[in-house]
């Protein structure tokens, strides 16, 4: 190959899931390998203490780059839902708002519990009917 360039591409997640997370972005990027290109790009996942030096050929190195925008912008996406169902429904932490309204007020421990469970059910694809009460007991989320 001609003008061969050096990429260096570093992917590290937010914070660390768990174990097979890891894994399952490597088996997608393994499907993305042109066979037979070697030598160029070089590509750094990192994920908590585990590193992988990989090298693609530079089409392969857009097409993660631009995956892992995509990606990033779904994720962000998916936080605008939750927030906007919290902010949809009487969520408070706090119990003095609580007491004024308690027919018309969710009292719970901890609203980001709330949005990482809405978070969650988004990411598993989880689209069952249900009322607001069912949704935090099957989270085994404290409310009154």
């Amino acid at each position: 190959m001609k003008n061969k360039k050096k990429y260096r591409f570093a992917f590290m997640p937010e914070k660390e899931t768990t174990p097979g997370d890891f894994l399952e972005y490597v088996d997608e990027i393994m499907e993305m390998v042109f066979e037979g290109e070697t030598g160029d790009p070089e590509i750094v996942l990192q994920f908590a203490d585990k590193k992988l030096d990989l090298t693609f050929c530079p089409e392969v190195v857009d097409h993660l780059r631009q995956a892992i925008i995509a990606e990033k912008e779904y994720q962000e996406e998916k936080m605008e839902k939750a927030w906007k169902f919290i902010k949809n429904l009487p969520f408070t932490e706090d119990k003095e708002d609580f007491e004024k309204d308690p027919d018309n007020m969710i009292l719970v421990d901890s609203i980001l519990d709330v949005r990482d469970a809405f978070y969650r059910d988004l990411e598993q694809g989880f689209a069952e009917e249900e009322d607001v009460y069912g949704f935090l007991d099957r989270h085994k989320i404290n409310w009154k």
